[in-house]
């Protein structure tokens, strides 16, 4: 499993990273709008975390960019393959959670977590990933 995750805080980053870690999946970073977006044309990550408020945009934006170019690679492999591939689980994060970011969340297909509860949120995030253990991955 791949995540991408976004967050232009470089503390929090590393917290999210370190509890991804757990797990059994591939992570890569980004520290921005921007960054992430050229993350997404490089990679096709199973997860997106991004947090909401970052420097030089949203973890909105990244979501819905995500969707559209999902959305032109579906088309494509639909025709090939004669159906359609998973999508990408977005995962937001948030310390200042409304009605109307959860609901702005939802319509891109994702799901907003306060920052506070960050264990929650890379729960979601990993679902079906196998947790690392001392002796390896079960």
């Amino acid at each position: 499993m791949k995540v991408l995750v976004v967050d232009d805080d470089p503390i929090f980053l590393r917290a999210v990273v370190r509890q991804l870690r757990a797990y059994d999946v591939e992570v890569r970073t980004a520290t921005g709008m921007r960054h992430a977006l050229r993350e997404l044309t490089e990679i096709r990550p199973d997860v997106l975390i991004s947090d909401l408020d970052l420097g030089d945009g949203t973890g909105f934006e990244v979501a819905a960019r995500l969707r559209q170019i999902e959305a032109a690679v579906f088309r494509a492999v639909a025709q090939l393959l004669g159906r359609d591939p998973v999508p990408i689980r977005v995962v937001l994060l948030s310390a200042a959670v409304t009605a109307a970011r959860e609901a702005e969340a939802l319509k891109l297909g994702g799901r907003l977590y306060d920052k506070m509860d960050l264990r929650s949120a890379v729960a979601a995030a990993t679902v079906g990933a196998h947790p690392v253990t001392p002796e390896g991955v079960h």
